[in-house]
């Protein structure tokens, strides 16, 4: 208002040194009436401007922006420090529950596993006997379908077993039976030797044998019904040639 009233009064007084007194009036007075006018007018204008209407609706939301920019790494923070012992003592304590849960369905399976496989037991080793006719390779498949290998003889004690098993189980009608062993006969050196290729502790051969024929690589086992008839035992003979059965270890 102050800077309106300065201009007034500047305007009026150019009116006043270049035109007659009467004319002084009458320009002072519309120059004074157009400030005032416009005084009004901005003094209107700022009063309505104090009062706000209410808001309009809310816009449509506007699409993602950018991803910004990685900010900087963070400080590292502390070393873990691991207790391993108690990690270690926490498995051990785990595996210890878990096993006692098991036990007793291992325990009964492998109650099954005997009844049905392991027809002989010594030093806990287990022989299982078949008297179906095959060579030595398909001897050999078939332990391997159980899990096992031909037998090796390693004592009296455990021959004694396996032949009276057999004697027990023997099929009607049969006079012997001859099933494979996993023992092998070196005509070289005249030795018997087990499997896993160390020397047989303990051999007894059917009568007239070991046989010097270059094929007969393979022991076999007969066994006849009475145990005092002869000739039964061990003797060697061709792995290409049908046999009855084999006898399995595992």
């Amino acid at each position: 208002m102050l800077k309106l009233y300065l201009l007034q009064s500047l305007v009026c007084l150019i009116c006043w040194r270049t035109s007659q007194a009467i004319d002084r009036h009458m320009i002072c007075k519309d120059v004074q009436d157009v400030f005032t006018t416009e005084s009004q007018t901005s003094l209107t204008h700022n009063q309505t401007a104090k009062t706000q209407g209410r808001p309009g609706k809310r816009g449509a939301k506007g699409s993602r922006g950018n991803k910004g920019d990685v900010g900087p790494q963070g400080l590292p923070g502390e070393t873990a420090v691991v207790d391993y012992d108690r990690i270690e003592l926490i498995i051990q304590n785990k595996v210890v529950t878990e096993f006692q849960k098991l036990l007793p369905r291992l325990e009964y399976l492998e109650d099954r596993f005997e009844k049905a496989w392991c027809h002989v037991k010594h030093d806990n080793i287990c022989f299982f006997v078949t008297f179906e006719k095959m060579n030595y390779v398909r001897a050999k498949q078939e332990c391997k379908k159980i899990g096992a290998e031909p037998a090796n003889i390693y004592s009296k004690e455990q021959y004694d077993k396996l032949t009276s098993y057999i004697r027990s189980v023997f099929p009607d009608g049969r006079y012997y039976i001859e099933p494979w062993l996993g023992m092998t006969y070196k005509k070289t050196d005249g030795e018997v030797y087990l499997r896993g290729g160390t020397s047989a502790p303990y051999m007894i051969w059917y009568p007239g044998y070991p046989s010097a024929n270059a094929a007969y690589t393979q022991i076999n086992l007969q066994v006849r019904p009475d145990p005092s008839t002869s000739p039964q035992n061990m003797w060697n003979y061709d792995p290409n040639n049908a046999r009855d059965g084999v006898v399995c270890e595992f």
